[in-house]
């Protein structure tokens, strides 16, 4: 509640998993990567920051720059028991995500509150608010974010989004 992102993650336990490829596709091809707008016959549409954060009361305004986040020796303690839950560090070389049915189980099994909070906000962050294919792993590169969230930090998880969800499209409509 602290790190302001509660409502988002029970608004993300309503979400439907389903892929309409046909109709990604037809979407898709209406979208300008240029203008990071759809076009269509009766008009363009933006997605925006004001839409975000009505439909995923994700935060605008944060305590800390998201990409320069430093973890305090404690921090690190918490991102090393994550590594574990992984599979270790070499585990994550490659880029290779420790899938999802592990890394709950494994996390059920954590006695640390934070490491566990951290852990849950690791999958939230991979799995619904920054997914991307392969969808079925956990990103490494989430702990940290994921740890300070835990220690009720607050970030500006709304313009991250948009920025995820412009690239995405941006890349779908590049392989269309």
């Amino acid at each position: 509640e602290r790190a302001r992102i509660l409502k988002s993650v029970a608004i993300s336990r309503k979400l439907e998993g389903f892929m309409d490829a046909k109709g990604l596709r037809h979407l898709v091809r209406h979208w300008s990567p240029s203008l990071h707008t759809f076009f269509f016959s009766v008009g363009k549409l933006t997605i925006t920051l004001k839409d975000v954060v009505n439909n995923f009361l994700l935060p605008v305004f944060g305590d800390e720059n998201p990409f320069d986040i430093q973890l305090s020796t404690e921090d690190l303690k918490v991102e090393e028991q994550l590594f574990k839950h992984f599979g270790g560090h070499t585990a994550s070389s490659g880029g290779k995500p420790a899938r999802i049915g592990k890394w709950v189980a494994t996390l059920s099994q954590e006695k640390d509150k934070v490491v566990k909070q951290a852990g849950f906000l690791a999958l939230w962050l991979s799995k619904f608010l920054f997914s991307e294919f392969p969808g079925y792993g956990i990103k490494f590169t989430f702990f940290p974010l994921a740890i300070k969230l835990a220690r009720d930090t607050r970030y500006p998880l709304t313009s991250m989004f948009l920025g995820h969800v412009y690239s995405q499209l941006d890349l779908l409509h590049g392989d269309e």
